[in-house]
């Protein structure tokens, strides 16, 4: 054993007041450390020297080394630290190429349902991103016009489109010229957000052929229940449908649109579902309290909970949010009626029309890379909370409850109420 110990080149330490992590970007693994564990490593960075440390101090250092977090050293030494990409100050120097790789395309505002959380005339969004019938203004893009943007788009890296709605299906020949045509360009991935009560023989062969994905949105596997919600009878068994995706070996999630009328079924459906699919292809999504109406209270400490629900952080991703926005940083998205937006959710942050103007000029303008660069650190409360970079938020959310967008109101770190 050495005189020092120090944390290997791709650990990061976090620390504030009482509360402090360790992010292993080798394997993504967040490790919460007390007060008294994060005073030890802070000493250690400072290259102090351990001699003082008690038996259990010592064990606590040992363990870390078996974990390969850190290691002891004879001498001081300087660790310097893994990143990927150029140096900030280089990077500045440089002409700055507008990238995304994710699409979002809203191909409709109709719905074959009629859920109570959900109207044309309410413009709020009250979810992270799923189906939602936004108003439009009837200056719908014809298909053509919709590949015109796609096809502008796949120089600038586009990897994957994704199709929402309303009910995506409802248009599915539109929707099938438009996926043949994306993978004729070749974009690897294609996905679309359904409710999945259309689904039929027809649809199933193209999701097939084509290697579409599906995001399944449930909220319930009751029909009572159902109805409830969506003010239309349930015709299709919703869980057999599902069954039948895995059945045909179709890539799918799911996610649970949590509400005041289901909220106490969702343990039903998690596990009636994880008999289908794995547990990590389950999530839920939430009516958000700022609807005032619709919202579960039950879930609700859930919600603001993000410590519970960070996500693992290795060294690509860690590079990646310390200079960009998790959301805004690599998507953009395509409404109903030609307006480009940052993210699906976000209307009030329209970035320009494809009807006036071209994609490269919508997006090279400054606008956009201010909301690609909007990282935590420019975040009010995100930037000084330690659990940062492995929690996803939503700014589209935050923008409805405060009407800006670099405050934190939903996370129980910065404010609860």
């Amino acid at each position: 054993m050495g005189s020092y110990f120090r944390l290997n080149s791709y650990i990061r330490f976090e620390k504030k007041s009482t509360e402090a992590c360790i992010y292993n970007l080798f394997n993504g693994d967040i490790i919460f450390l007390d007060e008294k564990k994060a005073n030890i490593i802070e000493k250690c960075e400072r290259n102090e020297a351990i001699s003082n440390l008690n038996n259990d101090e010592l064990a606590f250092l040992n363990k870390l080394e078996d974990m390969g977090i850190g290691r002891y050293y004879d001498r001081k030494v300087y660790v310097e630290k893994m990143f990927l990409g150029q140096e900030a100050d280089f990077e500045s120097t440089m002409k700055k190429n507008i990238t995304f790789s994710r699409l979002f395309i809203e191909i409709t505002n109709e719905c074959n349902l009629d859920c109570l959380f959900c109207n044309y005339l309410d413009e709020k969004a009250y979810r992270k991103t799923g189906c939602k019938r936004w108003y439009s203004s009837g200056r719908n893009l014809s298909t053509e016009q919709y590949k015109e943007v796609i096809r502008q788009a796949v120089p600038m890296g586009v990897k994957e489109i994704v199709f929402m709605g309303g009910e995506p299906f409802l248009e599915y020949e539109k929707m099938k010229e438009l996926i043949q045509y994306t993978k004729f360009l070749g974009v690897e991935k294609v996905a679309v957000y359904t409710n999945l009560t259309l689904l039929n023989e027809e649809i199933l062969k193209i999701i097939k052929e084509f290697k579409v994905s599906l995001v399944v949105q449930v909220i319930s596997n009751n029909k009572e229940e159902f109805e409830c919600i969506s003010n239309k009878p349930l015709e299709v068994d919703i869980i057999k449908n599902i069954r039948l995706l895995k059945n045909n070996n179709v890539a799918f999630s799911i996610k649970i649109l949590v509400c005041r009328y289901n909220e106490d079924n969702i343990e039903n459906m998690i596990s009636e579902l994880s008999r289908i699919i794995s547990n990590n292809k389950i999530q839920l999504d939430f009516i958000y309290p700022h609807n005032k109406i619709h919202h579960s209270p039950k879930y609700l400490n859930y919600i603001y909970n993000k410590k519970s629900k960070l996500f693992r952080v290795n060294l690509p991703m860690y590079s990646f949010y310390t200079k960009y926005n998790n959301c805004f940083g690599n998507q953009i998205a395509l409404t109903l009626d030609g307006d480009i937006l940052p993210c699906i959710m976000t209307r009030k942050l329209k970035l320009g029309s494809i009807i006036e103007q071209q994609l490269h000029e919508i997006l090279t303008d400054g606008k956009y890379e201010a909301l690609q660069t909007l990282t935590k650190d420019k975040i009010q409360g995100c930037k000084e909370c330690i659990y940062r970079f492995g929690c996803i938020d939503c700014r589209a959310i935050e923008m409805e409850y405060s009407n800006t967008i670099n405050e934190t109101n939903y996370c129980e770190c910065v404010n609860k109420g």
